[in-house]
C-alpha cells in the first residue's frame, strides 16, 4: 500500500502510584477511574475521533519529521478513516475502510478502490482500543495530576514502561521482522501518556502518548533502509500521538466500495501510467529538437532516456515497453501500455493543448481518464 504507516505494538503500562493532590484538583485515582470507564465505553460503543501520529528522527537543525492524521468512525462492523493526511497519493484525497480483515483504500481519481488484507499497522492504528491512542487503564503506572489546557477538564499523566516504550520506538525505525531484535537496544529517555477527562460527563477528552529516546550509533547498521550521511552518530527519535474521541448514538455505516482492485493489480496500473509519462517526456525532448517525430526510432529515444523501451503499437508492463504510433505525419503521436491486470492506458498528443488520456478495461468498458 502506497505510503502505509509503520506499525505500533501494544503499549504495556501499569497504573499504581498516586501523587499528592493539589487544592481544587480531583484525586488522580478518580481521574484514572474516569479514564477506565471511558476506555471501556469506547471498546463497545461506536465513536468518532480525530487522530494524529507524529515521528521525529535524526540530528541537526532539520531532523526528519513525519505526521499522519485522520478522522475516523468506528463501529461493530469496522472503521472508516477520512481526511487521511498525507494522502496515499500526493494531492488526491484518500478514504480507508476496514472490515472483516480487509482494507479498502479509495483515492480520488482512481476508478476502483484498492483492496488488500488488513496489515498489523492498520489494526493497531484504526481498531478499537488502539494501544498507541488508548493504553489499557489497568496497565498504567505513576498517575500524577497535571494542568489541563482545556476549560472544564482535568488531566493526569502516567509513565509507560521501558520495554513497551522501546518497542514503540523500534517500530519508527524498523520493519516488523526487525523490531524484536532492535527494541532492547534502544535507549528510552522519557515515556508518558497524558489523559484529559471531563469529570462532570465522565468521558475521555484527549489522550497524548509521547516517547523520546535514542537509537545508539553502534546499532544503526541493524536497521535496513536507514541512510546516514557522514559518520554514524546516535539518532534521537520522538514518537507522539494525539486522540480525541466522541461517542456516537448509533453504529455508523461501513460501506465497502462497489468496485475494487487488488493492490498488485493497482500497482501494475501505476507502472503502466509511469511508463507512458517517461516515454512522453523523452519523445517531447526529441520532438523539440527535431521539430517532428516523423523519423523517430526507439533507438533515438533510448539515447535520451535509456529506461524507455518503445515498440510499435502496444507495450506492456510485463515487458516494460511502451507502444507508440506516429500520427498526422509526425505532428502527433499516441502511446499505449497494457497493465498486468489487463487495463490498457493511452496518451495521445494533440495539435494544441493537453494530452488526451484514456483507460479501457478488458472487454472495452472505460476505466476513466488519468
Amino acid at each position: 500500500m502506497v505510503k502505509r504507516l509503520k506499525s505500533f505494538t501494544a503499549v504495556a503500562v501499569m497504573l499504581g502510584v498516586i501523587a499528592p493532590v493539589a487544592h481544587g484538583q480531583t484525586d488522580p485515582a478518580a481521574l484514572a477511574a474516569i479514564y477506565s470507564e471511558g476506555r471501556s465505553a469506547l471498546m463497545t460503543t461506536p465513536y468518532a475521533a480525530k487522530a494524529r501520529i507524529g515521528i521525529t528522527q535524526g540530528t541537526g537543525a532539520k531532523p526528519a519529521k513525519s505526521l499522519q492524521s485522520f478522522d475516523t468512525t468506528v463501529s461493530s462492523a469496522g472503521y472508516t478513516a477520512t481526511n487521511v493526511k498525507p494522502p496515499y497519493v500526493v494531492g488526491r484525497p484518500t478514504t480507508v475502510v476496514g472490515t472483516k480483515g480487509q482494507v479498502y483504500v479509495s483515492i480520488k481519481g482512481e476508478p476502483d478502490a484498492i483492496r488488500a488484507a488488513e496489515s498489523a499497522t492498520e489494526r493497531v492504528v484504526y481498531h478499537r482500543g488502539s494501544p498507541i491512542f488508548l493504553p489499557d487503564a489497568a496497565l498504567l503506572t505513576g498517575a500524577t495530576v497535571v494542568e489541563s489546557a482545556e476549560a472544564g477538564t482535568e488531566a493526569f499523566e502516567s509513565a509507560i514502561d521501558t520495554a513497551t516504550a522501546q518497542r514503540l520506538l523500534a517500530y519508527t525505525f524498523a520493519s516488523e521482522a526487525e523490531v524484536d531484535a532492535l527494541a532492547p537496544k534502544l535507549e528510552v529517555e522519557r515515556a508518558v501518556v497524558r489523559v484529559t477527562v471531563d469529570v462532570a460527563q465522565r468521558r475521555i477528552v484527549t489522550t497524548n502518548v509521547r516517547v523520546t529516546g535514542v537509537l545508539p550509533k553502534e546499532h544503526i547498521g541493524e536497521v535496513s533502509g536507514l541512510w546516514i550521511v557522514g559518520e554514524p552518530v546516535d539518532q534521537p527519535v520522538i514518537l507522539e500521538s494525539l486522540f480525541s474521541p466522541t461517542l456516537l448514538p448509533r453504529d455508523p455505516a461501513i460501506t465497502v466500495p462497489k468496485r475494487t482492485i487488488s493492490l498488485a493489480a493497482w500497482t501494475s496500473t501505476v507502472t503502466a501510467r509511469n511508463q507512458i509519462v517517461k516515454a512522453r517526456n523523452a519523445i517531447e525532448k526529441y520532438g523539440k529538437r527535431a521539430k517532428t517525430v516523423a523519423g523517430m526510432t526507439p533507438a533515438a529515444i533510448r539515447k535520451i532516456d535509456k529506461n524507455v523501451k518503445l515498440v510499435a503499437g502496444r507495450g506492456t508492463t510485463k515487458a516494460g515497453t511502451v507502444g507508440y504510433t506516429i500520427l498526422s505525419n509526425g505532428r502527433r503521436y499516441s502511446l499505449r501500455v497494457t497493465a498486468a491486470n489487463g487495463w490498457t492506458y493511452t496518451a495521445t498528443r494533440p495539435f494544441k493543448g493537453k494530452f488526451t488520456t484514456t483507460c479501457v478495461r478488458p472487454g472495452g468498458a472505460s476505466c476513466g481518464t488519468w
